[in-house]
This record gives C-alpha cells, structure tokens and sequence, in this order.
C-alpha cells in the first residue's frame, strides 16, 4: 500500500489479501490508530500486524463483484502527526463472469459512508480477547 494506491484489486476468488503498509510506517513510532470500511457483506475480517507492518483482510464466500472503501489511520508520536489513508478494495469470491479487471480505476473514495471500524490498540486487544474467552467459558458453562 502507497500513497499513490488508490484500488486495490483482489485476484479473483482470493478468500484474503496482505498489504504491507510499511510505506506509511517507515519508522518504529508509526502505528495504525484507526481504519474503517463500508462493506461487511464482502469483508469478513481486517486486521493489523503493527509489529510486521501488514493489514489482513479476510473475504466473504460467494459473493459477486463488489467494492468496499476503507480508510486507515497513521499516528507518527516523532511527528505528533496522524496520516489517514483512502482506498477502494475490489473482489468477487463467487466463480462468475464477472472480473475485478473488467474494473477501472474508481478513485472519489469518501469517508462519509465508513461503518465498520476495526481499531488497533493493544488495550481494546485485550479488552476484546479477554471478552471472548469470557463468552467462550460461559458457553461451555451452559452446555455442561
């Protein structure tokens, strides 16, 4: 991912793509702080590897041409300076005519439409982690 990215193209029928984001995180005080995408019947899952610099998006099955606008937001604590990207993710994961070559470059990404968030801070991490567990144990509790 550049600053000149704008369409990401997912190869057809990927079910998960990896951008290296290190562009935007050139030196160890640059993290992601927060990111955002519109479209969840396509995206299944996104998610950040600040110690390997990568974002992860997993993809719903069977699911026609389609596009999501993300956004992801850089905080540089040298610069004291945030960085938020834009860009369009494009994929089919359902075996079809359609192509994401036939797609051209859209371009106009806007953050006005944005409602899936995915943030990244090791507190919320926890928070989560330790929720699911907790959900998990609960579960097992009932079924026992």
């Amino acid at each position: 991912l550049t600053p000149e990215t704008s369409v990401v193209r997912v190869p057809d029928l990927k079910p998960a793509i990896y951008l290296n984001v290190s562009s935007y995180m050139s030196n160890n005080r640059t993290r992601v702080v927060d990111g955002y995408f519109d479209n969840s019947k396509l995206i299944r899952t996104a998610t950040i590897s600040q110690k390997n610099k990568l974002m992860t998006f997993t993809f719903h099955r069977n699911q026609s041409l389609q596009s999501a606008n993300v956004s992801v937001t850089f905080y540089d604590e040298k610069t004291n300076s945030t960085v938020e990207k834009l860009f369009l993710i494009v994929a089919v994961t359902k075996n079809q005519n359609d192509s994401v070559s036939n797609v051209n470059d859209t371009g106009g990404v806007s953050r006005d439409n944005l409602t899936v968030s995915f943030r990244s801070s090791s507190v919320e991490g926890e928070i989560a982690n330790a929720t699911q567990e907790i959900i998990f144990f609960l579960i097992t509790c009932l079924l026992i």
